[in-house]
């Protein structure tokens, strides 16, 4: 489903892709214009549930509605001072600073452009592009719900392309709800201090719990939400930090929920893309004292780029192949082509989908 927003439709869009029914998966990709002081600074913003959950999570706002034992039940400091920001959001931060430099009468003047939006049995899948949230700097986002007959649910893929006029400081947020489970890449612990992101725009609220080292290779965490596991892969075109974290930080009063997010981080880079594919997976039933299907099914992912085009490729622990090819160009008329994995993809039109069994060449 895809709505329209603005009086012509014309001022970006609410994408919602759903498979599975009342408590299945449901992903909300946020394309749509500022919505004037009550707005969030949270282009190309995402969200994601599954099994009754909230699973990819951002803030919303800092208030206890009503509740008059806190403030009176009126937004607190820190819906201005965190849960507007960026950073509070699932979406491109660029050198620690909001999107429109948090002045949402300059938001109001600028909304992302729809590019993509189709459906078929297998595939669900949207893309738009950001241009003025900062100056020099554009942003696509592509996100896909994929089903597969060895995935025993839908699985999302998403892609963030940055271009920019100079080099800067791009990060990535995933704020998600649940236990993790594993921490798949090497990563240095605050065990005796707890060091503070940053100093503005949000960051400041945000304790840092682990650190990585810049590297290109792929990593993974993975959580446990309501009797469900949750596998994260991700990567990035250049050297990119994973930092765990977590909200609170410089809340004296305690008007901030405790709530963890992953960081991707890249410096000093003009031209980025970020990968990475969400899957659900197995159950966990603490009266019965089971636990099946507690590893994830997708063995690797990998990014190639083309010349005017990317490709997503998940190889499934059994051997299977999921590509995605997403063109920068969304025009249905134009032809591409990348290698990728051995293979030489070529299609018609924004993006196309291909599927190899094990052993195929």
């Amino acid at each position: 489903m895809l709505l329209r927003d603005g009086a012509q439709g014309d001022q970006g869009a609410l994408a919602i892709l759903r498979s599975g029914g009342e408590d299945g998966q449901t992903l909300v990709m946020k394309n749509t214009s500022q919505g004037m002081g009550h707005g969030h600074f949270d282009k190309l913003n995402w969200l994601f549930y599954d099994n009754g959950q909230r699973v990819v999570t951002d803030y919303g706002a800092a208030r206890f509605l009503n509740v008059e034992a806190k403030a009176g039940g009126i937004y607190l400091p820190e819906n201005t001072s965190w849960a507007k920001q960026t950073i509070a959001h699932n979406t491109l931060v660029v050198n620690e600073t909001s999107h429109f430099n948090g002045d949402w009468k300059v938001g109001e003047q600028h909304a992302p452009t729809q590019l993509l939006f189709a459906s078929t049995a297998d595939t669900q899948i949207v893309s738009a592009r950001m241009q003025q949230a900062y100056d020099g700097v554009s942003f696509t986002r592509t996100q896909a719900l994929l089903s597969h007959p060895q995935l025993p649910l839908p699985v999302v893929v998403d892609l963030l392309r940055v271009n920019a006029s100079a080099p800067a400081r791009y990060d990535l947020p995933l704020h998600f709800n649940g236990q993790i489970m594993q921490v798949g890449f090497t990563a240095e612990r605050a065990l005796t201090q707890r060091p503070v992101l940053g100093k503005a725009n949000g960051y400041q609220h945000l304790w840092v719990d682990a650190s990585s080292d810049a590297s290109t290779d792929t990593r993974s965490l993975s959580w446990l939400l309501a009797g469900r596991f949750y596998s994260y892969r991700f990567g990035s075109s250049t050297p990119a930090r994973a930092l765990l974290v977590e909200s609170g930080a410089n809340d004296p009063n305690f008007n901030l929920r405790r709530e963890p997010a992953l960081i991707q981080r890249v410096d000093g880079q003009a031209d980025v893309s970020f990968f990475g594919v969400l899957e659900p997976h197995g159950e966990y039933n603490g009266t019965a004292e089971y636990v099946r299907g507690a590893n994830s099914r997708i063995r690797a992912i990998e990014r190639v780029r083309g010349d005017d085009a990317e490709v997503i490729v998940l190889t499934l622990v059994g051997g299977q192949r999921i590509a995605l090819a997403v063109a920068d160009d969304a025009d249905a008329q134009r032809s591409h082509q990348v290698q990728a994995a051995g293979q030489r993809y070529n299609w018609r039109g924004g993006y196309a989908r291909f599927d190899r069994t094990a052993g195929a060449q």
